[in-house]
């Protein structure tokens, strides 16, 4: 398994204030299944809704595609990749707001290239998500991407309130097919 990759969001304060509820309110997020699989889930579509805050993540998640791409190709400082990062897509943005006894089965994301996810809020004690078996905590801010075929889930939220913003990124052949441009390191 490839490390998965995590990075710290620069903003995050005022941030985290403005998109917990607004995941919750605005949006409607509403519980997917009735089994407590999921959380309370938005619609797949929030890097389309011309949001201040969502539109944001979004470029600093685009920002990072190339040192994104560089740690899943395995490139070395200075070496050269075979694809362009410009053909890297964000596809889907969603919010999850996990309560107690919240939980996600082991899923993947294949056919998608990599999967990220952006902690909002992170109470003490929450679960942890495990890629491929493998329990990382994570914190407020942060930023985990990993690749799209990694197996991942959480177990039965212990004490509610995690909040997370999710994302697939796949890469658009056609667009690197017919690109002008030059290929990137």
């Amino acid at each position: 398994m490839i490390k998965p990759l995590i990075l710290k969001y620069p903003v995050n304060k005022q941030l985290h204030k403005v998109l917990t509820p607004l995941l919750i309110n605005r949006l409607g997020a509403g519980k997917t299944t009735t089994s407590n699989k999921g959380g309370r889930r938005t619609p797949f579509d929030l890097h389309t809704r011309r949001i201040k805050e969502i539109d944001e993540l979004a470029a600093w998640v685009r920002s990072m595609m190339p040192r994104v791409a560089a740690h899943f190709a395995g490139l070395k400082k200075g070496e050269i990749c075979s694809f362009l990062v410009e053909a890297l897509e964000i596809t889907h943005m969603w919010g999850v707001l996990y309560e107690k006894g919240d939980d996600v089965y082991p899923h993947n994301h294949f056919p998608f290239a990599v999967s990220f996810g952006y902690y909002i809020r992170t109470p003490k004690g929450c679960s942890p998500l495990k890629i491929e078996n493998k329990k990382i905590k994570m914190q407020a801010g942060q930023c985990i991407f990993f690749l799209g075929s990694s197996w991942h889930n959480v177990l039965p939220e212990p004490v509610g309130g995690r909040c997370m913003i999710a994302g697939n990124i796949l890469y658009s052949d056609s667009k690197a097919i017919t690109s002008n441009r030059k290929w990137v390191s």
